[in-house]
């Protein structure tokens, strides 16, 4: 998960962690990260950022019609 506002919201971390009252960031971050197949809780937004450069600077000029996804592989697992 990108670490943006929604991922983010404590109104979501009582979904990762049902068993605790008020669950904090800090609660959630092992969850999130076994969540994710590259065992690291949230993306920094620094790196939507880089993909969003490359796409738009010199490198990525011949890009086109395709799909770059940021988030640490969890759509690896999906069928």
């Amino acid at each position: 998960m990108c670490s943006i506002r929604h991922s983010n919201a404590p109104a979501l971390y009582s979904l990762f962690a049902p068993d605790l009252d008020n669950p904090s960031r800090h609660d959630v971050e092992k969850r999130y990260a076994r969540m994710s197949p590259m065992r690291i809780p949230w993306c920094p937004p620094e790196a939507v950022a880089d993909a969003v450069g490359h796409l738009v600077g010199e490198t990525g000029r011949y890009v086109t019609g395709t799909v770059i996804d940021v988030g640490l592989g969890g759509t690896a697992r999906m069928p």
